[in-house]
């Protein structure tokens, strides 16, 4: 029985079953995506925020975008990725240095150190 389990784990790890691969999603992935996913994308961004302000979660320390419309977060996402400079910066990121913008924060020292760790 040892055996035929050994075997069976041994077949899985040469089919791959056992290799997950994640990708970062960034703005190399953003800009090839038709409008719907960018939109489901940005839907689960604010489905997300809305839990994370529920009665159950954490508020304070957040920059959160519920000035922008669903569309105008997209706007902007495309209008950051129109920059070849923050490209391989992670969605997740933009999408904080947005609202820290919105929110009269000054970005650009932010900006710069994203740039720097996401250059490749």
């Amino acid at each position: 029985m040892k055996k035929l389990i050994s075997i069976f784990f041994i077949f899985l790890l040469g089919t791959g079953a056992g290799n997950v691969q994640s990708r970062t999603f960034t703005g190399d992935i953003w800009n090839t995506i038709p409008l719907e996913e960018k939109i489901r994308y940005v839907e689960g961004i604010y489905d997300g925020m809305g839990l994370m302000t529920g009665p159950w979660g954490v508020k304070s320390g957040n920059y959160l975008i519920t000035e922008l419309t669903q569309d105008e977060l997209i706007d902007r996402l495309d209008r950051f990725y129109a920059d070849s400079q923050n490209i391989n910066i992670p969605v997740t990121d933009a999408i904080s240095l947005l609202a820290k913008e919105m929110k009269s924060k000054n970005i650009m020292p932010e900006l710069k150190k994203l740039r720097e760790q996401y250059r490749k």
